[in-house]
């Protein structure tokens, strides 16, 4: 085993946990930006508080999509190397 493949097999696990570590971030951003938008058509059109809480709704949801999405993807392939294991 050479120095590089050492290196690599220590840092997948890392490397794993980065990929969710930022999905709290994309969920944080999402909620911010909605907000923002929200804050910007109650201003335009002068319905308040509704857009803000629109906005804040929406963000909601989009974030709360795209984490189950990542965890439906992160099932199928536990479940696709759980058949691997179980096959050996």
């Amino acid at each position: 085993m050479d120095r590089r493949e050492r290196i690599r097999n220590k840092t997948a696990g890392l490397w794993k946990d980065a990929k969710y570590a930022g999905v709290g971030i994309e969920f944080g951003i999402s909620i911010a930006a909605c907000y923002f938008i929200g804050d910007w058509a109650q201003d335009r059109w002068d319905f308040a508080p509704y857009g803000v809480f629109a906005g804040v709704l929406l963000g909601f949801a989009s974030g709360l999509r795209r984490l189950i999405k990542i965890a439906e993807a992160e099932s199928k392939v536990s479940r696709t190397h759980q058949k691997d294991t179980n096959s050996k």
